[in-house]
C-alpha cells in the first residue's frame, strides 16, 4: 500500500492544495521548473518523452498513491526531463517543493520510505525498458499486461484476472511498448492473446496469471 495517503500528506504538508485535471492534459512540460510535487489522488499520468519524429516514449504511469515528477522532485535538477500528461480525469495534491525536500532532510523514516517507493517504480521501469530491447512484439505486450496488472490494477478475490483501473488505448499501448500503433492491433488479435485479455470500452481484464508464466 502507498505511503502516500491524503491523511499523511496533509499532515506533513498542511499548505498543500488540490487540483483536478481532464484527461489528455500535460500537466508538466519539458523544461519547466515546478515549484510543487504532485501526489496523485485519483486517475493516472503518463511520464513520457518524444523521439526524433515526434513520437511519444512512455517511460512510466503514475496512479493513485504516486508523487511526479519523479527525478526532478528527489534531485537538485535545473528543470524536467520529459513531459508529464493525464491519461484520465486526475485529482493531485500538490506539496510545495521546498516543503518536500525539507522533509526527507529532516525526518529519516518519512524520507526512507520515500526513496523506497521511488526504488520499487525504478525497478520495474528498468526491467519494462530492458525488456523492450530484445523482446518480440508478443513479449513487449505481455510485459506491458503485467506492468499494469501489477501497478494500475483492481484484483478481484480467487481470481487469476486484473482489470486495469483506467481507460487504455492502443496508442497509449504502443507508446508504453515502443511499438507501433499498427503493431499493437495486430498482435492483440493473436488467438493466444485474446485468450489473455478482455477489452470493452478501452477497459481492460488480463490474465495476470498467465500473461506471468508466458514472459520470457
Amino acid at each position: 500500500m502507498s505511503i502516500f495517503t491524503i491523511a499523511s500528506v496533509k499532515r506533513f504538508f498542511p499548505d498543500a492544495i488540490d487540483r483536478t485535471y481532464e484527461g489528455g492534459q500535460i500537466v508538466i512540460y519539458h523544461g519547466d521548473k515546478p515549484n510543487h510535487v504532485m501526489f496523485i489522488k485519483s486517475g493516472a499520468v503518463k511520464f513520457y518523452d518524444t523521439d526524433t519524429d515526434g513520437n511519444e516514449k512512455i517511460l512510466y504511469i503514475g496512479g493513485a498513491g504516486s508523487l511526479l515528477p519523479l527525478f526532478y522532485s528527489f534531485e537538485d535538477k535545473d528543470s524536467v526531463d520529459g513531459f508529464y500528461a493525464t491519461i484520465t480525469k486526475t485529482e493531485v495534491t500538490m506539496v510545495p517543493l521546498d516543503d518536500f525536500r525539507k522533509q526527507l532532510k529532516t525526518l529519516p523514516d518519512y524520507a526512507f520510505s520515500v526513496l523506497r517507493w521511488y526504488a520499487e517504480k525504478m525497478d520495474h521501469v528498468v526491467l519494462r525498458l530492458k525488456s523492450m530491447e530484445k523482446s518480440s512484439a508478443k513479449q513487449r505486450l505481455l510485459q506491458a499486461f503485467s506492468y499494469l496488472c501489477n501497478e494500475h490494477a483492481v484484483h478481484r478475490v480467487n481470481s487469476h484476472w486484473c482489470k486495469i483501473n483506467f481507460p487504455l488505448t492502443q496508442q497509449v499501448i504502443a507508446d508504453l511498448t515502443g511499438l507501433t500503433r499498427e503493431t499493437v492491433n495486430v498482435t492483440l488479435k493473436e488467438p493466444d492473446i485474446q485468450r489473455l485479455v478482455r477489452i470493452k470500452h478501452q477497459m481492460y481484464e488480463i490474465n495476470e496469471t498467465k500473461v506471468k508464466s508466458l514472459i520470457q
